[in-house]
């Protein structure tokens, strides 16, 4: 069997889950890159590509079966007995009010902990609860797991389904308000919280927010419900598997931003839609990137796309502060600058004002 064929077998024999959400987070998680964006949609793990590049890459898709158990465990107990350790801590931060009523409804297929056959009756229950919301009776708010949502349109190939961790459904007036959270098991440490893991967190939340949004207009219910700007998001504590929870969490610039990220995503799918499966590993390939500091928790091709940024002088390299601080100067003019061999009658007012904030951090460290 040629290379060729044996290339062409292993892209084209990648097994497609129908759960799209793990593909969205992905590229929540870097949506400015091109390559991370043409892997996401098309499902072409980007380790048959970092796989070429370097032998020595590592497959970051194989989980640790430890985490997976651990995340399993921590969501089924969430929503174990009628949710009431989430309802608990939700509570707490007064996104439900105790005095009223509350309805939990589960929409986890089998194979999550629930009792749903697949996603696609998932997908109808969810539709026909939004549908017969105005109605509901029983409750003044609702906590629904794995909210399950089915887009029109091509962002993910062959289809885009969406599942929502935890939704909180409240009547406001005569209008329903719908809180989006997403459930993670890494710890929360107050102000010491990984600001990578965070901010990939509020990305993906973004997206679903977004999601919902078109769902419910998509069904002509933009005037009976709305989607809440704020949302929250459940960790767990330092060292146990219990939950804290993290609200009000703003998702409106997420939002905004998963709104012009999903027309690249249908643009992508539509290049790529009638493209031979030997040829779409290649366009990973030739694919542009934009490195960030947390691409490394997640991408294979990271440490080829930092030694890149390395030799350009991108401070990028030194983390997503320094490349702030930065203000987009190379490294190696900010090395020059620094130490004087470029006069300050030749520096732009970016540079200057990079070197005054440079040399009043000096001073302070002097002091």
């Amino acid at each position: 069997m040629s290379d060729k064929s044996k290339r062409t077998m292993k892209v084209s024999s990648v097994p497609i889950k129908r759960d799209t959400r793990h593909r969205f987070e992905q590229w929540a998680k870097n949506p400015s890159c091109e390559a991370n964006t043409v892997s996401a949609v098309h499902n072409m793990p980007m380790y048959e590509v970092a796989k070429k590049e370097s032998p020595s890459a590592k497959n970051m898709r194989k989980a640790s079966p430890f985490a997976l158990a651990r995340g399993v465990t921590f969501e089924r107990m969430l929503f174990d007995k009628s949710a009431k350790m989430i309802v608990e801590h939700l509570n707490k931060v007064n996104l439900l009010d105790v005095e009223s009523p509350n309805t939990f409804i589960d929409l986890r297929t089998k194979m999550n902990g629930g009792s749903i056959e697949n996603l696609d009756i998932a997908v109808n229950k969810f539709t026909e609860l939004l549908q017969h919301l105005t109605a509901y009776s029983d409750s003044d708010q609702l906590i629904v797991a794995a909210a399950t949502m089915k887009l029109v349109g091509n962002y993910m190939i062959p289809e885009t389904i969406l599942v929502v961790d935890a939704l909180v459904c409240k009547r406001v007036g005569d209008r329903w308000e719908l809180t989006v959270g997403e459930v993670k098991t890494y710890p929360d440490r107050g102000g010491f919280t990984d600001k990578s893991h965070l901010s990939s967190t509020r990305a993906q939340a973004g997206v679903y927010v977004y999601a919902l949004d078109r769902t419910i207009n998509e069904l002509g219910l933009g005037s009976k419900m709305a989607v809440a700007e704020n949302g929250f998001i459940v960790l767990t504590r330092p060292g146990t598997i219990f939950p804290r929870i993290r609200y009000p969490e703003d998702l409106k610039y997420q939002s905004d931003r998963a709104k012009r990220g999903f027309k690249d995503l249908m643009a992508v799918a539509e290049n790529l839609k009638r493209a031979r499966d030997d040829k779409k590993a290649a366009y990973i390939e030739s694919a542009g990137t934009c490195y960030g500091q947390g691409c490394i928790s997640f991408c294979e091709r990271a440490n080829i796309c930092y030694e890149r940024e390395f030799k350009n002088g991108n401070p990028v390299v030194l983390g997503d502060d320094v490349e702030e601080f930065a203000r987009g100067i190379n490294l190696k003019r900010i090395n020059k600058i620094v130490k004087g061999q470029v006069s300050r009658t030749a520096l732009d007012d970016n540079e200057k004002s990079f070197l005054d904030d440079y040399k009043g951090m000096l001073s302070l460290l002097e002091d």
